[in-house]
């Protein structure tokens, strides 16, 4: 059973092709196993064509609904989140970031950032092997140098 405002705001989406699946962390049912009845957090997964993408995410918006990236999806599904802003026109597949939490997306946003900050470092720079490094010397160095 779902939770009645979950309930009212997917079935905004009753005219439309879609088809939802819940999906369950396995703590969670471990969790579960052990204590009494009581509720629990699930994932709403919500799979449709992507020509239908924009239209399901604006109905979505409509009613305060807004999608969060999967933990989960099976084997050779796409990922397609139409609420997620893209500078192109058109939006792209976001499978990569599945199973990310928040706290995770910014991470990686970060980690990306600096990775790609030191790839333009290195933009037109020639690549030398250990045996081609010269040591320059000079006098402003701090602390000599041993040989």
């Amino acid at each position: 059973m779902i939770d009645l405002i979950t309930a009212e705001k997917l079935d905004i989406l009753d005219k439309t092709a879609i088809f939802t699946k819940a999906v369950v962390e396995a703590r969670v049912l471990r969790q579960l196993s052990r204590t009494a009845k009581r509720s629990f957090e699930i994932s709403v997964n919500i799979y449709g064509r992507e020509l239908d993408a924009r239209d399901i995410g604006q109905q979505l918006s409509d009613v305060g609904a807004f999608l969060q990236h999967p933990f989960y999806l099976e084997d050779g599904v796409e990922y397609l989140n139409p609420q997620f802003f893209h500078l192109e026109d058109r939006p792209r597949y976001m499978t990569h970031l599945v199973g990310m939490d928040d706290s995770k997306f910014q991470a990686k946003n970060f980690s990306d950032a600096v990775e790609a900050t030191l790839a333009s470092l290195d933009h037109g720079m020639p690549a030398l092997a250990i045996d081609d490094l010269d040591i320059i010397v000079t006098d402003d160095l701090i602390t000599p140098l041993r040989e």
